[in-house]
């Protein structure tokens, strides 16, 4: 398994340095925006953090290219797209690469390695030489504002950096202190590792993929509370305001009510909602509507805190599906999929789609 402590601690480390913009802003009066909807705003700030952190990254790990690991003086090549491959034996020739999903990888690191197929000169036939290739494939982001800008989203197999600059800039823009910096990084489209830094607050989550999760350095576990009826759920609003949308999640608050849970709140930011359940401070969360760079960070963080993550229809979670539960336990989960309905809501990479829900901000 890769190993990709040195991009977490460097994702902390520029979460932290981006905070500084946002609490010096934070009192400060703001020109915003809106983006989808009255409740969707978009501050300088937002656009300027997310910036700080996209050139930060590129400078740390700038675009990786391809690289033998045998000697670059070796004679005979092998090229394709922008590969290229060299032969260690003028005796041989370079034949083909197989292709990574056929014959798998070796990871060290953030490396992985192609397998090589050689030809004798005057053999027909490949044989499997013993050579492997790395392959550093270039980094790339997903950010909040760069979406909204235009930029299409897609998650692909290469590593990613999910940022949301300020989730919670309604909270920003009226000063009400939960204002977080979300960054997640996945790798094969499985996240490996989330910052949630809720800035004002100066509370600093984050975990890795099997290696737990913690807050400010203390390791964080869920409730395991299994008792729906004894439960604290966190939802949000959201920025959508058509009726079908207030409705269904209005009547979703309503059904949790009369189970009964032990309360409903809201902190007006899906990151730092999520991550109560870590804590054990909330029992459960639930949303329709967010985005993968509001959830992405907080998912593993659940997770690795023994919490579980799904779907609201109960299935397999999708951070691209835009719905989510995150519970201290599996029965607390379910219970509450049987429970809440969703509105209709096209996935974060489904193009053109003309859904109206524009998540939480």
């Amino acid at each position: 398994m890769a190993d990709w402590t040195d991009c977490l601690n460097f994702g902390i480390s520029i979460a932290k340095q981006a905070s500084e913009v946002v609490l010096s802003a934070f009192q400060q009066h703001k020109e915003v925006k809106l983006k989808s909807s009255p409740a969707d705003l978009v501050t300088e700030t937002d656009q300027r953090v997310e910036k700080i952190l996209i050139s930060a990254i590129r400078n740390r790990y700038p675009q990786h290219r391809f690289h033998s690991v045998l000697p670059r003086s070796t004679v005979g090549t092998l090229s394709t797209g922008s590969t290229t491959f060299h032969c260690r034996n003028p005796q041989h020739r370079l034949h083909s690469v197989l292709p990574r999903s056929t014959v798998g990888t070796l990871s060290t690191g953030s490396t992985l390695f192609y397998h090589v197929l050689l030809l004798e000169p005057s053999a027909q036939a490949p044989l499997c030489s013993t050579m492997f290739y790395c392959w550093n494939p270039q980094h790339r982001f997903i950010g909040e504002e760069s979406v909204a800008a235009g930029e299409h989203l897609e998650l692909t197999d290469s590593p990613t950096w999910i940022i949301d600059p300020i989730d919670g800039t309604v909270n920003f823009v009226h000063r009400f202190p939960f204002v977080a910096i979300s960054i997640a990084f996945t790798v094969n489209r499985q996240t490996q590792f989330g910052i949630v830094y809720s800035c004002v607050e100066d509370k600093l989550f984050y975990a890795q993929r099997g290696g737990g999760a913690f807050l400010n350095g203390e390791p964080l576990h869920a409730s395991g509370q299994q008792d729906i009826s004894r439960c604290v759920v966190v939802t949000e609003i959201g920025a959508e305001r058509d009726d079908v949308a207030l409705s269904t999640m209005t009547s979703n608050i309503r059904r949790l009510l009369q189970l009964p849970v032990h309360g409903v709140r809201a902190l007006g930011t899906a990151a730092v909602d999520m991550c109560q359940v870590a804590t054990g401070g909330a029992d459960a969360y639930y949303h329709i509507g967010m985005h993968c760079w509001d959830i992405a960070a907080s998912a593993i963080i659940v997770q690795e805190a023994g919490g579980v993550v799904m779907d609201t229809d109960g299935s397999e979670f999708d951070m691209m599906s835009r719905r989510v539960i995150a519970a201290s336990s599996a029965a607390v989960a379910d219970r509450i999929a049987q429970v809440i309905q969703a509105f209709p809501c096209c996935r974060d990479d489904e193009d053109n789609c003309g859904c109206g829900a524009t998540g939480v901000n």
